[in-house]
């Protein structure tokens, strides 16, 4: 099965582990019906790629933060 270019902007091991998922999430759609699931599956993952195709956003998002910004809401 091809993988959609937005793959491409993933380091290998996480190319990995979509195809694994993917397979997971495939065969749990098939005989669930539910495609909710696949959709965020898709989802994050394209998200995560789009992280890894920025490099601006990705090491802005490396780095430490020293002084949370407020308080907690609870």
């Amino acid at each position: 099965m091809t993988s959609p270019p937005w793959t491409l902007s993933l380091p290998s091991s996480d190319r990995t582990q979509f195809q694994f998922e993917r397979t997971e999430v495939l065969s749990r759609v098939a005989s669930t019906g539910d495609f909710a699931e696949l959709s965020v599956f898709v989802d994050d993952w394209q998200n995560t790629a789009e992280l890894h195709a920025d490099s601006e956003l990705s090491s802005a998002l490396g780095v430490e933060i020293e002084q949370p910004l407020g308080s907690l809401v609870q």
